[in-house]
């Protein structure tokens, strides 16, 4: 029998090949699709082809950007043409003269603020919608009476000043949107119809009586199952409705609750916009139509819902997340303030507030002048006086309580020959005096306060015994320092050189008692206020105009809260 002939050995090299040539393909694919270069797709059996490059490099929002890669796919035909990159908004703000992408989707139109003029629009096109609601305990939320009643941020923050709520905790707004929008929502609310400088210590109120101004809002969600007593150990903190509802359905949980503050109700909008060079290219942005248009259709619409979203506004649809502890619907949303400074500020006066340990002299003018009839923020007729005892009642409510502090009014009401008179002695503020907390004390003098019948005030005296009084109180732990409210010219006998030249020689940069001065009107001696400010180390603020009294305090306040 003749023996079997082997397959000649050229059909062994081919198939050798074949087998080689398809791996290396394969390998070239995983090679160039891990780099962002040619996509190898299949053209039917055993066929291979390639996608061109990537048309667009899309950052978004982690919490997005799921959702943008699905529509990419729905979209994008045979082959995809977009790469998406999930990055935190406050990182790419961060990154984007750097490394700007071709279209950005952060998790809110404030981020576009932030950012600023970088070549990218300063709104978009909404892809989503989630409100920024306030994550409760349920006990807690049934003293407000939900759901059938919302509070507002300001009852929030009043019960929070009072103590009526043991714990509120807010994360960094320059790092988070649920920080952002609830400095932006708290901002709006209290400074409706009112002073932006009333407006802004109401803000700073609530800021300096938080639990944690720098919460993982992540771990607090996480930890609201774990602790005996959700109210007390974690308390409310803001959260986008969407994490909120992520955490419910992992958890089936019913131990939180969404408030919806109708007083300054934001939403997290998603925008989409475009770099420069892809609004202008012909190409590239009929993509991005495509991708925007699949989020207001019907399977956008679902698969938004379907991961705790609602639909875009202008998509037509009430589709809303499903969980117990949400509302299906709530009221008027509030817009992002426009104008970038405004939001800036807002944030930057939040994020730059230290708690601190506080030894403060309050000086405070009482010559007749104060007296003396202006005009209000609203143009009703007032006096100076009346304008400082709604600023005091403010200030007062921003001091802490590891504040000490003590009131003089200069001139005395009695023309007794001495240059002030003690209001309030100093010691801390929930010290008892007589049987009343030194805080209330310190109110009821401002809201009793009254100008003197008597021209001028020995401003100069005044503030160099208030010097002298309070460095041997200093102390490494607190900030020592001296405020003064005048409105009027020094009426004493010594002259600004010889005062200036007083106070410089008793500075002690090792002990610094810094002079904080508010110019209060046209009158006041504003030259030797900022002298003051100056040789001590403090801040001078001019409120030329009385209805500019809010702003000074707020500025100074501030300028006190951000030790060198």
């Amino acid at each position: 029998m003749p023996a079997r002939r082997p397959p000649p050995v050229v059909h062994r090299r081919r198939e050798h090949g074949a087998h080689w040539a398809a791996v290396f393909g394969l390998l070239v694919g995983a090679l160039t699709i891990g780099t962002g270069g040619f996509y190898l797709v299949r053209q039917g059996p055993g066929g291979v082809g390639a996608c061109p490059p990537t048309l667009l490099r899309i950052v978004a929002a982690p919490d997005i950007a799921p959702l943008l890669r699905t529509a990419a796919r729905h979209t994008g035909g045979r082959c995809p043409q977009v790469a998406v990159a999930a990055q935190e908004p406050a990182d790419t703000v961060r990154d984007l003269r750097v490394h700007p992408p071709d279209v950005w989707v952060p998790s809110s139109t404030a981020w576009l603020r932030l950012a600023g003029p970088d070549g990218y629009p300063s709104a978009g096109t909404s892809l989503a919608r989630s409100p920024l609601v306030v994550a409760a305990p349920r006990p807690v939320a049934g003293e407000f009476g939900w759901p059938a009643r919302q509070p507002s941020w300001t009852e929030l923050a009043d019960r929070t000043y009072t103590g009526q709520i043991p714990r509120f905790s807010v994360p960094d707004p320059l790092r988070t949107t649920a920080g952002l929008l609830a400095v932006l929502g708290v901002d709006i609310a209290v400074g409706r119809g009112g002073d932006p400088g009333a407006a802004r210590m109401r803000a700073l109120t609530f800021r300096s009586r938080l639990a944690d101004a720098d919460a993982d809002t992540s771990r607090l969600l996480r930890q609201v199952t774990a602790v005996p007593d959700p109210a007390r150990d974690v308390g409310l903190f803001p959260v986008t409705e969407q994490a909120l509802w992520s955490n419910l359905r992992a958890t089936g949980a019913r131990t939180l609750v969404a408030l919806y503050p109708p007083d300054g109700l934001i939403e997290a909008d998603y925008p989409l916009v475009m770099s420069a060079r892809v609004r202008s290219d012909a190409a590239r942005r009929p993509v991005v139509e495509r991708l925007t248009g699949w989020f207001r259709g019907a399977a956008g619409i679902r698969a938004l819902t379907d991961r705790g979203f609602r639909p875009p506004a202008g998509a037509g649809s009430a589709a809303a997340p499903e969980a117990d502890g949400l509302l299906p619907r709530y009221g008027l949303v509030t817009p992002v303030p426009a104008d970038t400074a405004t939001v800036t500020a807002a944030v930057t006066a939040w994020a730059g507030y230290q708690r601190m340990r506080f030894q403060v002299l309050l000086l405070v003018d009482a010559s007749a002048s104060m007296g003396e009839p202006v005009r209000d923020s609203t143009g009703a007729l007032t006096t100076r006086a009346a304008l400082l005892r709604g600023c005091a009642a403010e200030a007062v409510r921003l001091l802490g309580p590891d504040t000490s502090a003590a009131l003089w009014l200069f001139p005395p009401v009695r023309g007794d020959g001495r240059a002030f008179v003690e209001a309030v002695p100093f010691g801390p503020l929930d010290e008892a005096v007589g049987g009343v907390p030194r805080r209330g004390l310190l109110a009821r003098a401002f809201a009793d306060y009254q100008p003197s019948s008597r021209a001028g005030a020995a401003l100069y005296e005044t503030l160099l015994q208030g010097q002298a009084a309070m460095r041997p109180r200093y102390r490494p732990d607190a900030a020592t320092i001296v405020f003064v409210l005048t409105d009027s010219a020094d009426a004493g006998a010594g002259g600004r050189a010889s005062f200036l030249a007083r106070l410089a020689a008793g500075h002690d940069p090792s002990h610094p008692v810094p002079v904080y001065a508010v110019g209060y009107g046209p009158a006041a001696d504003l030259v030797a206020l900022r002298e003051a400010a100056r040789v001590t180390g403090g801040q001078f603020v001019p409120a030329t105009n009385p209805r500019d009294l809010d702003r000074a305090v707020a500025t100074l306040f501030l300028a006190a809260h951000r030790p060198s």
